[in-house]
């Protein structure tokens, strides 16, 4: 009669399982994005507009490069380029220059931009295009 009673409470609760199925789920995917999601090093920004800055990285390939954030303060505007990277096995190590728009809340005017993942003040260009401005 036990057996029955405690077969018949797990089938009462299927969603429980499955509540704890989709938590694990999420738990691990959130670990994999996040082990293979890095910061990207900002080789130069360009700008574009009084409130539009075009800033250069190097990708590769399989590879999800985005800007994650802008802090802007009266004195600095700190950009962090992200890339999310998937490899299946050894790789080539080769990089491509790419280039992201970033739009300002307010206006440059001065301001020191600073990448995010060093620390260090990002130096301006004023060439076009990735290539050229390594």
């Amino acid at each position: 009669m036990s057996v029955t009673t405690r077969q018949g409470a797990r089938s009462r609760h299927p969603w429980r399982v499955a509540a704890r199925v989709v938590v694990a789920a999420g738990l691990t995917a959130g670990l994999v994005f996040a082990a293979l999601d890095r910061a990207e090093p900002i080789e130069y920004y360009r700008l574009v507009g009084d409130r539009t800055l075009v800033v250069g990285t190097t990708t590769a390939t399989l590879t999800w490069t985005r800007v994650s954030s802008v802090t802007e303060t009266p004195t600095s505007v700190v950009v962090a380029v992200r890339s999310f990277r998937i490899q299946f096995g050894p790789g080539t190590g080769a990089a491509f220059p790419i280039e992201l728009v970033v739009t300002l809340a307010a206006p440059l005017d001065g301001r020191t931009v600073v990448d995010a993942s060093t620390g260090a003040a990002v130096r301006e260009t004023n060439c076009v295009g990735p290539a050229p401005c390594r």
